[in-house]
């Protein structure tokens, strides 16, 4: 038996690449592995008992979509960031999951919890939330020493596009121009007020000193699974705040504010900035605990493997007219915005999902 994963290649230390590195050290242990990039214009033809696994790009005739409808897969799983609030970003795989095995869904517990009214709603059975990881020894902690009350720093890290929400980002910037916030990362922002440090290599100290400086990471998503930048920042030191939509919430190590409130985001804003160093470190602590327990490497790729051997169960959804026809409804919506997305990205020669 063969795992063929069909993810995103590189040498980076940050998602998407981790995961695809991390992973793959991990299953190598266990079984034979072939590594893909998503970008790949070929066809996989299975021999006897191999698996499927990955991540499907939005373009046809790339190598997941053309592998996946070849006969002999003893699996297929596809495995990628997943978030609903902004349906064009997974619309173009909804025929995959319902004929898949399973999808491993890497997104925090909001959207699983907000699942069951979103327009995907019928991909319930197949959906295994799968939680991101860090490795700490990669994302050593930094902050030992806060700014003081009154003169903290807020940092977003990621680029601009829609899913990130940085144009709630930039509101909150715009309405609390005494509020310091800084961005690295790569896009357009619209507020003049947040100090663009364009992209940087966190592999160097100079990356680091300038992380060091800030407090908090800030990240205000629409309909971002479960970034990454949150725990690697956590794992730096700073203190996590994030709206629900950026997949973390209920969490006590992270500050939810909440989406499209302005005011009542500037207000915890406001309190942050005045919140005893006691506090904050206590958040640093709680933080570390979790990173340490949960969102470490082993447990993600221990629940790649827990899907890869579970039985193969043939989904069963219990006929409901209504069920029926919400489903046929929501598929039919899912293949418009596809086709109408991919017109999208075929003409801006850009994907602006992630």
């Amino acid at each position: 038996m063969t795992i063929h994963l069909v993810y995103v290649k590189g040498n980076r230390i940050s998602a998407p690449s981790a995961i695809t590195n991390e992973l793959v050290a991990r299953l190598a242990d266990k079984y034979s592995v072939k590594v893909y990039d998503w970008h790949e214009k070929i066809t996989i033809q299975p021999s006897s008992g191999d698996i499927l696994i990955g991540h499907p790009h939005p373009l046809p005739n790339t190598i997941y979509q053309n592998s996946f409808w070849q006969q002999g897969w003893k699996k297929r799983i596809l495995m990628s960031p997943f978030s609903h609030a902004m349906p064009e970003c997974v619309a173009f795989f909804d025929n995959l999951v319902v004929e898949s095995d399973a999808y491993l869904a890497i997104t925090g517990k909001y959207w699983i919890d907000t699942l069951e009214k979103s327009i995907v709603s019928h991909w319930q059975p197949w959906i295994k939330q799968l939680n991101l990881a860090v490795n700490t020894k990669n994302y050593p902690f930094i902050k030992n020493k806060f700014n003081p009350i009154g003169q903290r720093r807020f940092l977003y890290i990621g680029n601009t596009n829609p899913p990130k929400g940085c144009d709630y980002l930039s509101l909150i910037a715009d309405f609390n121009p005494h509020i310091k916030i800084g961005w690295i990362g790569s896009g357009q922002m619209s507020s003049n007020k947040i100090k663009a440090h364009g992209q940087r290599n966190f592999s160097r100290n100079s990356s680091l000193k300038l992380v060091s400086n800030y407090d908090f990471i800030l990240q205000c998503g629409r309909s971002d699974a479960n970034p990454t930048t949150i725990l690697e920042a956590a794992a730096w030191g700073l203190i996590p705040v994030c709206t629900p939509q950026s997949g973390y919430y209920n969490e006590d190590w992270v500050i939810n504010i909440p989406l499209d409130d302005i005011e009542s985001a500037s207000n915890i804003l406001k309190s942050l900035n005045n919140l005893g160093e006691d506090d904050l470190r206590e958040y640093q602590r709680k933080a570390r605990v979790a990173l340490e327990k949960y969102y470490h490497w082993d447990r993600f790729a221990k629940d790649v493997m827990e899907c890869i051997e579970s039985p193969k169960i043939t989904q069963i959804i219990i006929p409901n007219l209504s069920h029926l026809r919400t489903t046929n409804e929501n598929r039919h919506q899912l293949k418009i915005i596809a086709t109408d997305t991919m017109a999208k990205i075929e003409s801006e020669k850009t994907i602006i999902f992630y």
